[in-house]
């Protein structure tokens, strides 16, 4: 059923980004460490890593994770900064 929504190529490119951009971000933030209010990350770090691209149904889960993180005061505070910057 979700193969008929995305073609199965689409899939592919998007798991391949999903599982390196971890590697890019850090590259990302080494660049713009030394100047403020560029870059931001968002990264639920927690909870997350029982779920794979497979799970896709468990958006339940993953908005609850994702709800618990941005609730975290020094992301908030990330957040804020964020929008400030936009």
């Amino acid at each position: 059923a979700f193969q008929r929504a995305l073609p199965l190529n689409l899939i592919t490119v998007l798991k391949e980004i999903a599982t390196t951009c971890e590697s890019a971000a850090e590259d990302i933030e080494k660049r713009f460490k030394r100047v403020n209010n560029v870059y931001f990350r968002f990264n639920v770090e927690q909870g997350m890593q029982g779920i794979t691209l497979a799970e896709w149904k468990k958006l339940g889960e993953v908005t609850q994770h994702t709800m618990q993180y941005i609730q975290k005061s020094a992301v908030n505070q990330k957040i804020n900064a964020a929008v400030e910057a936009i």
